[in-house]
């Protein structure tokens, strides 16, 4: 069980990375996604308080069109890693 878990959504849009969601500790920050998204993501950080702080991406939708996916992912690179 984790002591702490913070993630920021990110939605791939043509304009590039846009954050969504955000989860902290003291609570949530809705944001809705963007109509034009073809990727969304969710950057996690965790820590138990006694390890380093584990961070990971997690894939959340994908459009079914994957040429425009990859076409945005080769213009803005990965999402960040970024709360």
């Amino acid at each position: 069980m984790s002591a702490s878990m913070e993630w920021t959504d990110w939605h791939l849009c043509p304009r590039g990375w846009v954050a969504g969601d955000r989860k902290r500790d003291n609570g949530m920050m809705p944001a809705a996604p963007p109509a034009d998204r073809v990727l969304s993501t969710r950057y996690i950080e965790e820590s138990n308080g006694y390890s380093p702080v584990q961070t990971r991406h997690q894939e959340l939708w994908r459009a079914e069109r994957d040429d425009d996916v990859s076409a945005l992912l080769k213009a803005y690179g990965p999402a960040p890693a970024d709360l």
